[in-house]
């Protein structure tokens, strides 16, 4: 089956695979086919839709704490913060979605931070 970039290209694909006759048993295959690949683009499109809300979240943070640069300490305090209330796996996925944030939008990796990286290992 063509893999679907969207959930409309899904149901295009959907409606170019049904035969004009089909029987029952090749109607549950297609439409498990295509329940299980709208999970996966669901899931994608949801990963995707949290990536600014992950950076938002710290952008009002540093709003909120006056800060103009985001430099390793600022960002270990903000991680710092959010260990309180977070497990590390959650800790994690920010972290990730923060990351790719400030990349495309401020061009700064923080994956370089040796800090913040020895943080997120002894919190595991």
């Amino acid at each position: 089956m063509r893999k679907a970039s969207s959930i409309q290209e899904l149901i295009q694909i959907l409606n170019s695979r049904i035969p004009p006759r089909f029987d029952v048993g090749e109607k549950c295959v297609i439409l498990a086919e295509v329940q299980f690949e709208a999970r996966g683009l669901q899931c994608a499109e949801d990963k995707i839709a949290s990536l600014p809300n992950a950076y938002n979240r710290f952008k009002k943070w540093c709003a909120k704490k006056n800060v103009q640069v985001y430099s390793e300490n600022v960002l270990l305090a903000y991680f710092s913060e959010n260990a309180k209330n977070y497990k590390s796996s959650t800790l994690w996925a920010q972290y990730s979605m923060v990351k790719s944030c400030l990349i495309i939008y401020d061009n700064i990796d923080i994956s370089k931070f040796p800090k913040l990286i020895a943080f997120f290992e002894k919190n595991r």
